[in-house]
Parts: C-alpha cells; sequence; structure tokens
C-alpha cells in the first residue's frame, strides 16, 4: 500500500513539475512560481466547468467547481510563515455557459440522485494562495492551496503567479531524505526533523479495553462480562482498575492540529470488600452519548458527531490507582421545597435520507413529506406536567415557497409556511401534550417532494415521582438550595452529581414513602442523575485493545 502511495504521489509531481519552478529554498523562507494554462471547457448538462493542466478540481458545496492545486512546502517546527501571492499576468476566460455548481446528493440508496443547486455563489473572494501549516511525515509543513478563480472574478485569471514563503530564520534543516516526503513536497526543498520524543500514555505497558456506548446514563460492567469478551481483569487488584475518556465531540474538520487528550474519570469498583476484581464484582460509571444536550450558564446546545456513532471510553489495571467517585452529604435539612417537576427535553431524530448539500450537521434526515400525503410522528411524553414546547426541523431541496400544516394530537396548531433552499426551525409553545403517547402529524401542500422532515425536540416539565434513569437538569433556575423529593431510587444513595462527567459523585439522602429526599446547592449548569434497580446500561461493546499505540 505504501509503495503504491509513493508511485501515484510520484506521478503526480511528474504532472506538476511543469507548471512550476522553484526561485528560492533557505533557512529563512521559500519562494516558487506556479504557470496558469489556458482553461479547458468540459460540459455536465447544461452547464460548463473549467479544467487547468497540472490542476485538480475543487468541490466545495455551494461553490463553482473550479481548478486548484496544494503544494506542500516544509516549514521550521512551531513558525508561522507568512505567505505572499503576486500575479505577473492575466488571462482572459469565456465561459461557454453556465458555471458548474458543484452537485449535490440527494435521496438514500439506490435512490440516490446527484442534483446542481439552483443557486449563483458570490464567489470566494479571497487570495489566489491561502496556507495552512499541519504536521505530516515526521515534520511541519505548510500546505499553499492556489486557486486561480478565487477573487470571484471568472472571466479574467492569472496566468503566472510567484508565490513566497517567510519565517524566521532557523538552522538545523537538511536535504530531504524521506521517500514520502520528497514525493509529496515540491522539489529542491529542504526540512527541519520533527521531534523526536513520543508523547507519553498512561496505557503503555498495561492491558486495557475498549467499551463502547450508545446512550447517555449510568453504567454496569461485570468481572464475568470482561472475562468473556476476553479481558482478563479478574484477579487484578480493584484499586488499580482506571477509566479514561475524552471530550466526546467531533474534531473540527478545518483545525488539523486540534487535540482531544484523555481525562480519568472516577468510577465505583464493588469488589465485597477483599480488594481483588473477581468475576461477580462490577464497575460502575456514567459515560455520555455523542449526540446529546450540552449546558452552559443555563442555554442548552445540542452536540452531534458526523461520522461515529458511539462515545469510547477506555479502562486498564494492573498499574496506578484509580480515582473512585466521592460521596457527599445531602440529607434534608429544611431548605426551600424545589416544586414537583423538572423541565425534561425529548430529542427525536432518524437517518434514513442522505441529503448532506443541505443538512449541515449529520448530513441525514429522516423523512421525506410527499405532496399532500402526511408524515406521522410518535412520541411519549410520561408524567408530564404543564405547558410544553415543540421545534421542529424542516429542509427544503427548492427555493418556492412551501405550505405545511402541523397538527398534534388531532388539533391544528400551525398552517404556515417557509420559502427557499434552507433549513427551517419551528417553535410552538403553550401545547398540550398526553400523559401517555402523542401523534405530530405534519403535511406538505402542493409541495412535489422537495421539503424533508429532519427532527423535533419536546421540552416539558415532568414529575418527579418517577425520575430515575433519566437526565435532570436546571435551566432558567435562580441558583440556590433547595430541597427534593423524588421517586424511583434504588437506596438512599442512588443520586448522581454529573455536572462535571469526570468527577461525578454520590449524594447521599434519606428514603422515605418510596421517595428520595435530598437537600442541595443547584444552578443553571447542574446536571443529576437518579439510578434505579433496573436503570443500569450495559456497554454495546467490550474489546480487547492496545490504546498506547495510538499516542505518539
Amino acid at each position: 500500500m505504501l509503495q503504491l502511495l509513493l508511485v501515484v504521489c510520484i506521478l503526480n509531481m511528474r504532472v506538476q513539475s511543469d507548471i512550476v519552478s522553484v526561485d528560492y529554498s533557505g533557512p529563512d523562507g521559500c519562494s516558487f512560481s506556479v504557470v496558469i494554462g489556458e482553461p479547458d471547457f468540459y460540459e455536465y448538462g447544461e452547464y460548463w466547468y473549467p479544467v487547468i493542466h497540472g490542476m485538480g478540481l475543487s468541490h466545495a458545496e455551494g461553490e463553482y467547481v473550479t481548478p486548484v492545486r496544494t503544494y506542500f512546502i516544509p516549514v521550521p517546527p512551531g513558525c508561522e510563515p507568512v505567505i505572499t501571492c503576486t500575479p505577473v499576468d492575466f488571462q482572459r476566460v469565456e465561459l461557454p455557459g453556465p458555471f458548474l455548481v458543484t452537485p449535490v446528493p440527494t435521496g438514500s440508496g439506490l435512490d440516490t440522485e446527484w442534483i446542481i443547486p439552483a443557486i449563483t455563489p458570490a464567489g470566494r473572494r479571497g487570495d489566489y494562495a491561502e496556507l495552512e501549516t499541519m504536521h505530516m511525515a515526521g515534520t511541519t509543513v505548510a500546505a499553499v492551496t492556489v486557486t486561480p478563480f478565487a477573487t470571484g472574478n471568472n472571466s479574467r485569471i492569472p496566468s503566472e503567479m510567484n508565490i513566497r514563503l517567510e519565517w524566521p530564520s532557523r538552522s538545523g534543516s537538511r536535504e530531504i531524505g524521506n521517500p514520502l516526503l520528497s514525493a509529496l513536497c515540491l522539489p529542491s526543498l529542504v526540512y527541519w526533523p520533527g521531534s523526536t520524543e513520543r508523547a507519553s500514555s498512561p496505557f503503555w505497558g498495561l492491558p486495557w479495553v475498549r467499551i463502547a456506548i450508545s446512550s447517555t446514563g449510568f453504567y454496569s460492567v461485570t468481572g464475568d462480562e470482561l472475562a468473556q469478551a476476553g479481558c482478563d481483569v479478574t484477579g487484578a487488584p480493584s484499586s488499580s482498575i482506571r477509566m479514561f475518556g475524552g471530550s466526546g465531540t467531533q474534531f473540527d474538520l478545518m483545525d488539523p492540529g486540534e487535540e482531544h487528550s484523555l481525562s480519568e474519570i472516577a468510577i465505583e469498583v464493588n469488589d465485597g470488600g477483599d480488594g481483588i476484581f473477581d468475576q461477580s464484582d462490577n464497575i460502575r460509571f456514567f459515560a455520555q452519548d455523542l449526540n446529546r444536550f450540552a449546558f452552559s450558564e443555563g442555554v442548552s446546545e445540542r452536540l452531534y458527531h458526523r461520522y461515529a456513532t458511539h462515545n469510547v471510553y477506555w479502562l486498564t489495571w494492573g498499574g496506578e490507582d484509580g480515582l473512585r467517585m466521592d460521596t457527599l452529604d445531602a440529607t434534608p435539612d429544611g431548605s426551600p421545597a424545589w416544586g414537583d417537576s423538572l423541565l425534561h427535553s425529548l430529542w427525536q431524530e432518524q437517518d434514513y435520507i442522505w441529503v448532506g448539500g443541505y443538512e449541515d450537521s449529520t448530513g441525514w434526515v429522516w423523512s421525506m413529506l410527499y405532496e399532500n400525503i402526511p408524515g406521522y410522528f410518535y412520541f411519549s411524553s410520561s408524567s408530564v406536567d404543564g405547558d410544553s414546547r415543540l421545534d421542529i426541523s424542516l429542509i427544503s431541496s427548492s427555493s418556492c415557497d412551501h405550505d405545511i400544516l402541523f397538527e398534534l394530537n388531532g388539533d391544528l396548531i400551525a398552517d404556515t409556511s417557509f420559502n427557499g433552499r434552507v433549513e427551517q426551525i419551528f417553535t410552538f409553545e403553550g401545547l398540550t401534550f398526553d400523559l401517555s403517547m402523542n401523534l405530530l402529524k405534519v403535511t406538505a401542500l402542493n409541495d412535489p417532494g422537495t421539503v424533508y422532515f429532519n427532527y423535533f425536540q419536546a421540552d416539558y416539565p415532568r414529575r418527579l415521582s418517577y425520575a430515575a434513569g433519566r437526565l435532570l437538569r436546571f435551566t432558567d433556575i435562580v441558583q440556590g438550595k433547595y430541597s427534593f423529593s423524588m421517586g424511583g431510587a434504588e437506596d438512599s444513595y442512588s443520586l448522581l452529581d454529573v455536572s462535571d462527567p469526570f468527577a461525578v459523585r454520590r449524594l447521599k439522602g434519606s428514603t422515605a414513602g418510596g421517595l428520595l429526599n435530598v437537600s442541595l446547592e443547584v444552578e443553571p449548569e447542574s446536571e443529576l442523575w437518579l439510578t434505579g434497580t433496573d436503570s443500569y446500561l450495559s456497554p454495546d461493546s467490550l474489546l480487547p485493545a492496545e490504546p498506547g499505540r495510538i499516542i505518539g
């Protein structure tokens, strides 16, 4: 595979070497020239796109299909190179017909079609050459992307460009000897070797388990389950069992240097008091789904992951002592009573149809709304205790007016419309949810298959008479100490403070009449979880692995 990659890269260099020449390469910078040949035009349906010798094509969503080329130049580690691009001369360009906008896929499976958006991009309005630094092949490189059509003037492009990178002079450079780096970079350049120090890992030299979960909640794993998965934890000192996790968020695709570090998680290890982890013992921990709500200063935000379905946690043993959950006293002290309910958020979303050019979060939507044929969406709102709210997301792939009917449990809640190729979020407040099951009915009137149902969020006060197995949050509150009575608790230690998911704490209350009673300080960022006798979750998978290889 590596040899094939090298062959491809070397062939690529032959194509570009006749349009680019290096003028200078030294300790303080590099300069090179790029010759922009006369474009040839190719037809795609009734649209046209230009092709320039030695360049590839850019297919950015919402933009024209245009020639582009990226060149890699080694730079000293830690420097911030400055780029200067000077066009030498210009040439006229005459497009034979309409400029092709990057097609986008719609539909799913065999029904997928490539649609050309009926939009007129504003144009990049950027520079002819853009710079980004990254780590590659053991060193730091500057990726210089050359785009002749960058300024938005599609009738006039450069014939040649002189590009210079400058940085503070740095010694220690050497000729490129790495075949891969030599194939990727411009010829006759020097590079600065990266540091040979490797990042440390808490897992090196230790066994470990990869634990995958897909729902937020409190998990329990037994020694027997670990043994059946091929993870030989039994017989280890219980104190040495440790768990680690990351942020559970998607990497920023526009920031190749972004890092998500591991942090240790406080867990519970129940070993019967003998200090040795056996097959009948268990490990309990709080874990978060990738797609979840995040709360900051009383405001909720929905987090997505476009490319993964499971959050991953790492378990190891046999080394240092691990973190354990603390227990805090929260017995009732006469603080003001909170009340009978807490705001609960229900998120319903299914990924059935790919519309990547229109849906920005995941690329998927739930359903197409066919013309004058209602779409039916059911949801439960058990223990609802007051007025409720719905947020509904619709997406359209056409620029016309879209007339929509919304009905809830047989009652019309809106006869409305929206315009354009956009995502439109409709908010309805003061609704009455059924105590058991609700039916949301959505109809697109006189709109032939261009409106999609994306997701909906239901917010409603939910009684605390049974509060086990769900996230308890406190948005829109006045910070203070309150007394709570909650149903469904396993025992007086069942309430968890999960405001910091890496440092979960148990809260000790008192039980009476089937209710857990506690007094505690809460604020808008507070999050609690109540465990019941049947509310422990099991991971989707347990696998032995070697995470020390991931770092460094």
